[in-house]
């Protein structure tokens, strides 16, 4: 499977450890995929023998939806998260412009794209620790 990558070329996981979650949900969907086609194969052929294939292939499937369910509820609580830790963090760093928080770690590109920031205006440059962030916004 091919990895999806930020318009920086940079794997996605290293920005959002979240897209483990999408691509675990891509895995499940691509599996379904297959064996709804060996149940509707076995269906059209309509034999006892290959009906009853059908049974462990179907409780897979739906066992599988439960897991999709699951991943993605997972992956929008874990961005949820990312948004919320960026709102506090460009909060933090506009109410005391050149320093963060002892607590907040510093933004990553996606903490800062999901507040609407590039995160190069909201670090001070280096060897300035009294920067305040700019205005720039994501592209």
């Amino acid at each position: 499977m091919q990895h999806l990558v930020d318009k920086h070329g940079r794997p996605l996981h290293q920005v959002w450890p979240g897209v483990a979650k999408l691509e675990g949900v891509q895995l499940l969907l691509d599996r379904n995929r297959v064996l709804i086609a060996e149940v509707n194969q076995n269906h059209a052929t309509g034999t006892a023998v290959a009906l009853e294939r059908n049974v462990p292939m179907l409780r897979e499937l739906n066992a599988n939806i439960a897991k999709v369910v699951a991943l993605y509820r997972e992956a929008a609580d874990g961005f949820v998260q990312v948004v919320d830790t960026a709102r506090a963090i460009l909060s933090d760093l506009e109410r005391f412009p050149g320093r963060l928080a002892a607590a907040s770690p510093p933004p990553t590109p996606l903490v800062a794209a999901a507040a609407g920031r590039d995160v190069l205006s909201v670090l001070p440059p280096p060897g300035r620790a009294d920067a305040s962030p700019g205005p720039a916004r994501c592209a």
